[in-house]
Order: structure tokens, then C-alpha cells, then sequence
């Protein structure tokens, strides 16, 4: 088996058909779909079990066993991987799909021309809101104007990258996993997912994944459709959790940045980040009257004795205690 791809998947049948659906018209022959299904009940639970026996031969679910707000993607993840047979592992949310047939196809030939074989492999994905599609510079989609003139792609159209470019190109932006593949062994060695960060734990991943890798392979082409979350409902991750610990869950990404990578492009990056993540946590807890705990935060967020507006600014809160 070639490729294994991954989706966890929680109470969101209809949506999960599609994204199978989208993984299951990729040309290349060596592909099977693991769905981790995390504790999905009720109608949903009779859906899902309706589907598993639907493609028998390429797609195989993964019951996990239930918990009141499910085991999170980190852990849902992991365990697909676990079971996984593919040489390369890659990961598809949900609720979004793949747009290219032949992503995968061309993504073998790019990993397997040369010695050794390729760890990492990125492409790039479209985001949209409903049917409106964002035009924010997402994730690595400006990485190929940073490339031409300097670096010349492949004869499949990929580029050969490394870390240190990624962290110093596009300073803080991370592949998106529905983008992503890696070689199960590489996973495994790093440990996958960290199943205690259940926010940006994509990011985690790859900041451990480009400390550990020898080989990274980039092709700029669009592979896949991301359908940003309504935040007005509390229907996955994203979207029901409260902001304030979704920063606090950016913090410990950084944080063991910052003190485990092996890779000072990557250290570099995660202290300018954390500095950003205080100051957030500052202002939001400051807007919600918490001062004192936007004292402490504003405090972390002063970057040297040079810094007067934010040694001013925790002065300020901490008189407001």
C-alpha cells in the first residue's frame, strides 16, 4: 500500500461521505481511507455504520471508544495512523475535500524519484466561506512567488525546500494538513500528534516534522477544498471553543517550540509567536475586565527594556487589579 489517508470524523455523516467520496477519485491505485470515527451517536452512530460496509475493500472505520466531548483530533488521528498499512500517511478534515484526482499520483512520483525517498510532501488548498472564496494569503499559498527566480521545480513541477526557508519565508505559516503527507515511519518516530493540544495541533505537527526531516517536497498546485467553520456554531473544534484557550493551546505549541526543536529557525519563529499570543491573551482578558490575569500576560509579552508601551501597559493593568 502506497498511501493511507486518514479522517477523524465525529457526528458529521453527511459531510464525511463527501470527503471519502473525494479520496476514493484519486487516480493512484495503492490508496485505502481510514475514518476515525470519535464516538459519533444516536442517527449519526446508524449512518456511520451504514457506511462502513460500503467500500470494503478501500475503506475501513475505526470505532473509538465513546467519550462525552469525543477523544479530539490529535488522538483520532494517531490511531488511524496506527492502523494504517500505506507507506505515506496523509489527512483530509471532515468536512472538507479533495479537488485534484490526481494529487496523490503525482505526489508518489515526486516522493519516490531519487534516493532516499522523500519524508514530506506539501501542496496547497482553497479556502471558502459558504460560497464566497477567501482571498487571504493562506498557509504556504505564497510560498511559489517566493520561490521563482530563485529555486527551479522538478520535471513533475515540485519544488525541493527546507525548513529553514519556510520558517524564514513565510514567517508563522503552516501546511494544512488536508495538504499534507508524510511517511508513516517519520510520523511514528516524532510520536505523531501531541493528544493534549486539541487546538492548532496541526501546527505542532509540523513544526516537529521539518525539525526531523532530511527531505521536504513542495508542489504549488491547489488540491483540495477547505470550507472555513460558521463560528455561530459550536460544531467541531474551532468553533466551540472559547478564544481565550484557543491561545493558550497556541502558547503550548510554542512554548515546546521554543524549548524542544533542534532547528533555531524554528525557535526564532515560536518566541516572535509567543510574544504575539501574550499580547492577545492581554488585550482579550483586559477587554473582559480580568486584569489581573491580563497583568501576568501583558508582563510575558514585554520583549526587553526597550519595550516602554508594554511595560506601560502592564504597569497600567496591574494598578487596575
Amino acid at each position: 500500500m502506497d498511501f493511507t489517508i486518514v479522517i477523524p470524523s465525529r457526528n458529521r455523516a453527511g459531510l464525511l461521505r463527501q470527503a471519502i467520496e473525494s479520496v476514493l477519485a484519486q487516480t493512484h491505485p495503492a490508496v485505502e481511507v481510514i475514518v476515525a470515527n470519535d464516538g459519533s451517536d444516536g442517527d449519526q452512530a446508524v449512518e456511520y455504520a451504514g457506511m462502513a460496509s460500503e467500500w470494503p475493500e478501500r475503506v475501513r472505520f475505526l470505532d473509538l471508544e465513546p467519550t462525552p466531548r469525543g477523544h479530539g483530533p490529535s488522538y483520532a488521528i494517531n490511531r488511524g495512523v496506527d492502523a494504517a498499512r500505506g507507506l505515506y500517511v496523509g489527512f483530509l478534515d471532515d468536512d472538507d475535500v479533495w479537488t485534484d484526482p490526481e494529487h496523490l499520483a503525482r505526489a508518489w512520483r515526486v516522493l519516490t524519484d531519487g534516493a532516499p525517498i522523500g519524508d514530506l510532501y506539501f501542496a496547497n488548498q482553497r479556502a471558502w466561506r459558504g460560497d464566497r472564496l477567501v482571498e487571504e494569503d493562506l498557509w504556504l499559498s505564497g510560498l511559489r512567488a517566493h520561490l521563482e527566480g530563485r529555486a527551479q521545480p522538478d520535471a513533475h513541477g515540485a519544488y525541493r525546500i527546507d525548513a529553514d526557508l519556510l520558517m524564514n519565508a513565510l514567517d508563522g505559516k503552516f501546511n494544512h494538513l488536508n495538504t499534507t503527507l508524510v511517511r508513516r515511519a517519520l510520523y511514528l518516530q516524532i510520536q505523531g500528534m501531541d493528544e493534549h493540544i486539541r487546538y492548532e495541533c496541526e501546527w505542532d505537527l509540523y513544526l516537529r516534522l521539518l525539525a526531523a526531516t532530511t527531505r521536504i517536497d513542495y508542489h504549488p498546485g491547489v488540491v483540495a477544498r477547505h470550507n472555513v467553520p460558521d463560528p455561530a456554531k459550536a460544531v467541531n473544534v474551532s468553533t466551540g471553543m472559547p478564544v481565550a484557550q484557543k491561545l493558550l493551546f497556541r502558547g503550548m505549541v510554542l512554548d515546546k517550540a521554543i524549548v524542544f526543536s533542534e532547528r533555531a529557525s524554528i525557535r526564532r519563529m515560536a518566541a516572535r509567536h509567543r510574544i504575539y499570543t501574550s499580547r492577545r491573551l492581554a488585550t482579550l482578558l483586559a477587554g473582559e475586565k480580568r486584569f489581573e490575569q491580563a497583568a501576568f500576560h501583558a508582563r510575558q509579552a514585554v520583549t526587553g527594556p526597550l519595550d516602554v508601551k508594554w511595560w506601560l501597559y502592564a504597569a497600567y493593568l496591574s494598578l487596575k487589579r
